[in-house]
Parts: C-alpha cells; sequence; structure tokens
C-alpha cells in the first residue's frame, strides 16, 4: 500500500529511502519483512508524515488505513500531531465507520441508503493475468496529470493496438488511493448505441434493472462520491458526450478516465497521447546487456518466452529482434500478434515475411481477446469503419504516403485525385485534424534530424507534418488497392514531387541551398517510395502510363543528382538512373534529353563509387547524345567528368583535353555554372604538376562565380582546393584555415564526400607536422565516412596514409630509444599496404602523386625490418579483412 501511495505522487522507493536515511534494499526488506528485518514505530511515522508532505494521501482515512496494515492504532499519531504540519492539512474521516479502509467490495449498498459516501468504496478493475511491461514513466505522467485539481477529464488518445486499456487499467490500480470511494471501470466495446452508456455505467457500478430517470439516478448517486470512473473503449459513443459533461457538472468529485481513439472535443479535456513503446534510435548501440531497456523489445522478448521458456537474448539475435520491434512501430498488439508467430518460424523468417506481408501475419491472437483485437487488420478495420466517407477517402489516399508528409503534398494529390481544386491548404489541415483525432496519424517535428545534422527548412514547407505509423499506412494502402484507387493516387503523387524535385535542381545552387536539401531530407522517404513503386507499376499499367512513368522516372534523375551527389546516395543514384534507362531503352525512349542527362547522372554515381573505367563509357554515350540534340549544358557536364575521373587515374593528357574542350564550351555558351567546375578540375590537374600559379587563379575565378551564385557547397569545393594549393606549398597555416572552413560548410550540408577529403587533408598538415595521434583520428574518421557511401578512391587514399602513419609512429619510437622494437606498428601498416592495395586494384588507380614516393619508402621500411616472409603474412591479411576489421587492427 505504502507503494502505491508513493507511485501516486510519482515518487521513487530510493526517494522515500534518502527520507528514512536507508539503504534502498534495506527499505525494501524492511518494507517486505524479510528475514528479521521490519520498521520500526519511528520509521512508520516518518513513512506516513513523508507520503502526507508529498499529498501522496489526501484524508485521515488513509492514515488509518497504513496504521492498519502495520498493525497500529489509530491514537498512533497524538492530537498535537494531528493539528500540526503535514497532518493538518488531512481532510477528515467521513466517519468513524470508515476510519478503516477494507477490502473493496464487489458491488454497492443500495442507492437508498443515507450514509452512501460514508461507507460506498468501490473496485471492479479487471485482474490481469500478464504484467505490464515498459510503462512506468508513462503511468507516472498520466497519474500526476490526473491528481491534478483542474484534471476532471482525462482522455487516453491512441490507435488500436497502443494499449490504452491496458494503461488505464494500471493508472486506476496505482492511483485508486487518491480516490476515497475508489474506481470504477466500465467496458463499452460491445456497445454500439451512444444511448445505452448511462446504462452501463449504472450496471458496472452493481446496479440492476431500468429506471425512466436513469441520468437523474445516476447524477444522484455520484454526486457526493470521490470516485475515478474509468471508461473503456468510448471512440463509438461521442455521441454520449452530453452524458459526460453532466456527470462532471453534478458529480463535484468525480473524475473520469477514457481511453479511446478519438478526441471527444469536450471543454476541460485533458488529452494524453498513449506512446508506443520505446526503440532503439538509428545510431544507437544494441547489445544483448542493453536491449531490455527499450520496452519494445522486453515486450516481444517476454512474450515468446511465454511460448518458450528456453528462448534468450543473445548478440546473434537482438538486432533482428530489433527490426521487428520496429516494422512493428512498437505496438503493443502488433508485437504480441507477432510473439505469437515464433511457435513455428525463425526470427529471420518471421522479419522476412513481416516486410512483404504484416496484416496476414499479424492474426490468431488469444483467444481471450475482443473479436477485433484478434487480428492487426481487424483492429484497424473498427477505426477505419468510424470513419465517415470523405474521411475515408483521405485515409486511402494518405497510404501512398512513406515516411512524414507535408500539408501541401497531401493537398495537392488529394485534390487532383478528386478533380477538386477547391481543396486548398486550410480545407486539407481541417481534414488532416479529424484523421488526428482519429488517433489514425500522428504530428510530427518537421525540423527533425537528418544524417547526424539537423538544418532548418525556413518556410521552404509548412510547419505541420504528420505521419502514419507503418502498420496503419498497410492497412491505408490495401484499402486504397481494393477501391481501385492505386495507380490514380500514384501519378498524382508523382506529379506533385516532380514538380518539388525540378524546384530543388534549380534553387540547389542558390543562397538557399542548405534549406532545399534539408526538405529534400524530410521528404526522401516518399520520393523513394515514388521510384520503386513506379518501377513496380511498369508491368501492370497501360502503356500510357507507362511512357508516364518512365518520362517522370528520368527527369526524377536528373533533378535528383545533385542531392544524390551531395548526400552520397551514389549506389542509389545509379541505381535507379540504371533501372529508369533499361526501361527507356525498352520502349524505345533513347532519343530524349531526359534519357541523356539520366545517362550523365549514372556516369557521375558510377564514377563517385570508383569504377572510372564504366563510368568514362558511359559518359562518352551521354555526351554523344547532347551533341545529338545540340544541349551543349550536357555536353559540359559530362566532358568535365570525364576529364575529372581521367585525372583521378592518372590520364593527364586525357583530363587536359576533356577539361579545355569543356572550357570551351562554357565560354561560348556563357555557362557559368559549369564552367565554375571545369575551372576547378582543371586547378586540380595544375596543382599537380606543380603550377600552382595558374591553379589559384582558376580557383579564384570560379570562386567569384559561385559566390555571386550563393553556392556554398561550391565555395567550399573552391577553398579545399586553395587549402590544397597552400598545402603543397608548405603553408601549413593557411591551409589549415581554409580546410577548418571548407569542413564548416560542408557539415552544414552532410556532404560525406568532401568532409572525408577535408578530414584527410588536416590528416597531412598533422602528419608533417609531427601531431600523430591527430593525423590517425581524422584519417580514421575520413575512411568511416568515404566506406559509408562506398568511395573506393578515398578509401584507399586513407588506408595507404594510415600505413605511412603506422610506419612513422614505428620510427618514432625508435628514436625516443624504447628498447623494444613496436612492430605491432609495422605489422598494422603491411595490413593497411594489402588493404589500399585492394581499393586501388579494384579502381585502376595509385595513391596520390604527393604521397607517392613516401608510401613506396615507407613500404621498404616495413619490408626490412619485419622480413619479407613476415611483411607478406600481414600484406596479405589486409587482402582478405574486411574493412572494418582492417581499421580495428590498425
Amino acid at each position: 500500500m505504502v507503494r502505491d501511495y508513493r507511485r501516486s505522487a510519482g515518487f521513487t522507493q530510493k526517494a522515500l529511502a534518502d527520507v528514512l536515511g536507508l539503504h534502498q534494499q534495506v527499505l525494501s526488506r524492511k518494507m517486505s519483512n524479510i528475514g528479521f528485518a521490519q520498521l520500526n514505530h519511528a520509521e512508520v511515522k516518518k513513512i506516513i508524515l513523508t507520503l502526507t508532505d508529498w499529498q501522496a494521501i489526501s484524508n485521515q482515512a488513509q492514515v488509518d488505513e497504513l496504521l492498519n496494515q502495520f498493525d497500529l492504532e489509530p491514537n498512533f499519531f497524538s492530537q498535537e500531531e494531528w493539528e500540526s504540519y503535514p497532518l493538518k492539512r488531512l481532510a477528515k474521516s467521513p466517519s468513524n465507520a470508515y476510519s478503516r479502509l477494507q477490502k473493496p467490495q464487489s458491488g454497492l449498498t443500495s442507492l437508498g441508503e443515507a450514509s452512501l459516501s460514508n461507507t460506498f468504496h468501490f473496485d471492479n478493475l479487471p485482474v490481469q493475468l500478464t504484467t505490464l511491461i515498459g510503462r512506468e514513466t508513462v503511468v507516472a505522467q498520466a497519474g500526476q496529470l490526473l491528481t491534478l485539481p483542474n484534471t476532471r477529464l482525462l482522455s487516453f488518445i491512441g490507435p488500436g493496438g497502443s494499449g490504452k486499456t491496458r494503461l488505464a487499467i494500471e493508472v486506476g490500480r496505482v492511483y485508486k488511493a487518491n480516490f476515497f470511494h475508489g474506481v470504477c471501470f466500465v467496458n463499452l466495446a460491445e456497445i454500439t448505441d451512444s444511448v445505452r452508456v448511462g446504462a452501463a455505467i449504472y450496471q458496472a457500478l452493481g446496479q440492476k434493472g431500468q429506471t425512466p430517470y436513469l441520468t437523474q439516478e445516476l447524477k444522484g448517486f455520484l454526486r457526493d462520491l470521490q470516485l475515478l470512473l474509468i471508461l473503456d473503449n468510448f471512440e463509438q459513443l461521442t455521441g454520449a458526450n452530453g452524458l459526460i459533461e453532466e456527470l462532471l457538472k453534478f458529480a463535484t468529485g468525480l473524475k473520469i478516465l477514457v481511453t479511446t481513439r478519438v478526441v471527444l472535443r469536450l471543454y476541460g479535456e485533458q488529452e494524453f497521447v498513449v506512446p508506443t513503446l520505446a526503440l532503439p534510435g538509428p545510431g544507437e548501440e544494441l547489445n544483448r546487456e542493453n536491449a531490455d531497456k527499450y520496452d519494445a523489445i522486453h515486450l516481444f522478448v517476454e512474450r515468446i518466452r511465454a511460448i518458450n521458456p528456453d528462448f534468450y537474448l543473445a548478440d546473434e539475435n537482438v538486432w533482428v529482434i530489433a527490426k521487428i520491434c520496429h516494422q512493428l512501430n512498437g505496438l503493443p498488439l502488433a508485437l504480441e500478434l507477432a510473439a505469437a508467430r515464433t511457435r513455428l518460424l525463425s526470427l529471420t523468417a518471421l522479419l522476412d515475411r513481416l516486410t512483404v506481408q504484416k496484416l496476414d501475419l499479424l492474426s490468431n491472437g488469444s483467444i481471450s481477446l475482443p473479436q477485433r483485437q484478434k487480428t492487426l487488420r481487424n483492429t484497424l478495420g473498427w477505426s477505419y469503419r468510424l470513419l465517415t466517407p470523405e474521411e475515408q477517402i483521405l485515409f486511402r489516399i494518405l497510404g501512398i504516403f512513406r515516411g512524414s508528409f507535408s500539408v501541401e503534398a497531401v493537398q495537392a494529390v488529394w485534390s487532383e485525385v478528386l478533380g477538386d481544386p477547391t481543396i486548398n491548404e486550410m480545407v486539407t489541415m481541417d481534414w488532416l485534424e479529424a484523421l488526428l483525432e482519429e488517433s489514425l496519424i500522428n504530428k510530427v517535428q518537421h525540423a527533425e534530424p537528418t544524417y547526424g545534422f539537423t538544418l532548418s527548412t525556413g518556410n521552404l514547407t509548412s510547419s505541420s507534418r504528420f505521419k502514419m505509423l507503418e502498420t496503419i499506412r498497410e492497412y491505408a494502402l490495401e484499402q486504397l488497392k481494393f477501391q481501385g484507387e492505386y495507380v490514380r493516387c500514384y501519378l498524382a503523387k508523382l506529379n506533385y514531387y516532380l514538380e518539388l524535385t525540378g524546384r530543388l535542381r534549380e534553387q540547389i545552387n542558390g543562397p538557399d541551398q542548405n534549406r532545399w536539401l534539408n526538405m529534400l531530407d524530410l521528404e526522401y522517404a516518399n520520393i523513394r517510395t515514388l521510384i520503386e513503386t513506379g518501377l513496380s507499376l511498369l508491368t501492370d499499367t497501360t502503356p500510357g502510363e507507362q511512357t508516364e512513368i518512365i518520362v517522370a522516372g528520368l527527369k526524377l534523375c536528373r533533378n535528383l543528382g545533385s542531392y544524390w551527389d551531395t548526400r552520397g546516395f551514389y549506389v542509389e543514384g545509379q541505381l535507379t538512373a540504371n533501372n529508369f534507362l533499361a526501361a527507356a531503352r525498352q520502349n524505345e525512349m533513347t532519343g530524349t534529353k531526359e534519357y541523356s542527362w539520366t545517362l550523365s547522372i549514372s556516369g557521375l554515381m558510377t564514377g563517385r563509387l570508383g569504377d572510372f573505367g564504366q563510368a568514362q563509357g558511359i559518359l562518352d554515350e551521354g555526351y554523344h547524345k547532347f551533341a545529338a540534340l545540340h544541349e551543349k549544358s550536357g555536353e559540359a557536364y559530362t566532358l568535365n567528368f570525364q576529364g575529372s575521373f581521367a585525372f583521378l587515374v592518372g590520364d593527364y593528357t586525357l583530363a587536359r583535353q576533356k577539361l579545355v574542350q569543356a572550357e570551351e564550351i562554357c565560354y561560348q555558351t556563357n555557362d557559368k555554372r559549369n564552367l565554375g567546375r571545369v575551372l576547378i578540375s582543371l586547378a586540380i590537374l595544375d596543382q599537380t604538376l606543380g603550377n600552382y600559379t595558374q591553379a589559384n587563379d582558376q580557383i579564384r575565378h570560379s570562386l567569384l562565380i559561385y559566390q555571386d551564385e550563393g553556392n556554398k557547397r561550391m565555395i567550399g569545393a573552391c577553398l579545399n582546393n586553395l587549402a590544397g594549393t597552400a598545402l603543397l606549398e608548405q603553408d601549413y597555416e593557411t591551409a589549415r584555415t581554409y580546410f577548418y572552413e571548407c569542413l564548416r560548410l560542408h557539415t552544414e550540408q552532410a556532404e560525406y564526400r568532401s568532409i572525408a577529403y577535408t578530414l584527410r587533408g588536416l590528416a597531412t598538415i598533422s602528419y608533417y607536422q609531427g601531431e600523430y595521434s591527430d593525423a590517425d583520428t581524422k584519417l580514421l574518421e575520413s575512411l568511416r565516412l568515404s566506406y559509408r557511401i562506398g568511395d573506393k578512391y578515398q578509401i584507399g587514399q586513407n588506408l595507404a596514409l594510415l600505413a605511412i602513419l603506422n610506419v612513422a609512429k614505428f620510427e618514432r619510437n625508435l628514436l625516443d630509444d624504447i628498447s623494444q622494437e613496436p612492430n605491432h606498428y609495422l605489422e598494422a601498416a603491411a595490413r593497411l599496404m594489402g588493404g589500399s592495395a585492394v581499393q586501388f586494384n579494384l579502381i585502376q588507380a595509385e595513391i596520390e602523386p604527393l604521397f607517392k614516393d613516401l608510401y613506396l619508402k615507407k613500404i621498404q621500411t616495413a619490408r626490412s625490418r619485419l622480413g619479407e616472409a613476415e611483411f607478406n603474412n600481414y600484406y596479405n591479411k589486409g587482402l582478405n579483412l574486411s574493412l572494418s576489421m582492417i581499421t580495428e587492427k590498425s
């Protein structure tokens, strides 16, 4: 009982132990009478006074109840103590007949008894057969709201399967001590007529029969009671809202807790959105030791153990379990239904099936569950049927959005599907609010972190974004297809995002670059779904629709090219471009600008991945396509990257030929944007050849172009190359200043490739200045980023520089006259040399000229110090180890 009072006030066992001056475990043993441990009279008195001070108990009867628990008489406290703080703040006991609370009665005395408010105590909370998992914080939050003086009506709001009923029962159990006359639970799940709600409450309170004056009888009965009334499953009975208001106005000691999928919209209603169970975030470390702290994983594992007592968490299965819980959005009902499937399916098989047939799989719940909760589809169908026809249409349309979506996107798709231009932003927001109140969508923060960086979207999107739980979205999509509206909605969504990404392509080079990039981060889950769906629909649509999808897909690739390049989505960009190129070839649509631009994007993505030979072939095809179409901008674009990739494999003659040709086209057509890129590429070539003055002139010309444009990304590229020239001239302080400014600009945009390049430059400075530890840290971070985006060229360069660094560490230790040679540095260097050789062989390139002689010298040092056989042993291990193992052992 002490625990219930303590928890109702939001305090922990440790807080109470601290007040008593006891260790938490000692207090637990005394409270449980374990062994010879028991509370003395002074400790009992301190506990009661503390609970009173915490406002965990509110009347003298509750003090008597606690004294009774400890076998103490009511006169334990003196009259002086009763009249002193904190006991004097307690309400007097209504009568001696209720000086000690007895066990809760199963029903009521008759309504005719005059002393009802003095003798009545009620508790009909359903007995739970399983432990409530992971809701301690939520119970405390809800309980604190419930016990506020101004909270009379508390609504637990959430979608089906979110655990509202179970949470309400637990809150009632924990906080019932705050209600002198107890708690009454009313199950409304089987009632569909709002008129019957009063009778259901009347019967739940233990009263029989019907009366024509039922509402008046009920009001009179509740008038003098301090009672918590829990109304479960109220969403289909909002017609009884008036009754709720009447009862609250008439019975001033009454509080009502409602579980519902819809907001009641009553004056004074306190909304409490029931959260899904906690899940690990994408970047959080997860293992068998800490997985149980995530409530979704804890519940899922406990329900599996109910089936298979020998099941346990292991490092081998914890990530599969986490993915399953994410697939199910942490919904308690979905987790329990999925756990039941482990009778027949392995965890891996369960995860595979959840990705393609979630609703079919989540069925066959416990026979004790209501019919509407025996399958997830039934649960969602219950909510769907409560919607108006107009709400059902919007609900189905929202099924095509994955991740969060904006009001503007919904408005565009909805108005096009219905052919109704009068659907404006305000109309859309009103209808979205209706679905929000039905717990079918959630409102989310629009400026959520992306890729480890938080950027502001400014005014480019509305401040309101919404999201459907994936389980609900799948049901909405199922209904959309069932109604035959899927392709029409898809094409409407495609048109909206085609227009949006078109604006992005124009704005991504301007001063609002960062905001547009971040806006697209928020929308990218929807764009990715568009691409995947479009490719799958090519076999199931009419020839006209196929053409529309292919043309739109090619345009999307061009629009997204700069975004993919900035974010390092090289593999995805390459695959997407190649898929739409293949579809275009199959449908003989290769003679268009859209096709040519998609070719060039494919060539760029291929080159970024280090496949320079293949990239050259793709870009050359793109160049000739552009030439046939007289698309000079496209010609300059492809020639620039052909020259850049030729430079990276050491073919400086071909590089200059392509770049000079591109430069001429840019000057002829006054194409400043492409000219800026070409000048950077020429400057890098001249840097390598020792033409520093010419390189700097070209970079400064390019810098002026991009400063005028407000293009921070390319300004960063210019500064990177000014830093590179300063580094080659051994002006390390100037180089460091430029590099750190580059790092700031590239970090703002989460441009991993450029961040990795800049970190490598800073590491090089640290190496030459003898700061080996700093160089090591920066090279490993550069390697991690390069590995993340699949940039084989930078991976190879970083591994080679790490090898140089390890040999240098060995040599420094020798100079420091350490008696035992630190051969582990040489062993690591040999492994790293083997790893870099793998990357360079894959891309037909070698270490950059600045380090070539130094690298060969370090190889010789490692070989001679380790001996030929030992060196080859570790070198060959580097050939066979994964990158993560190489970096771990370096």
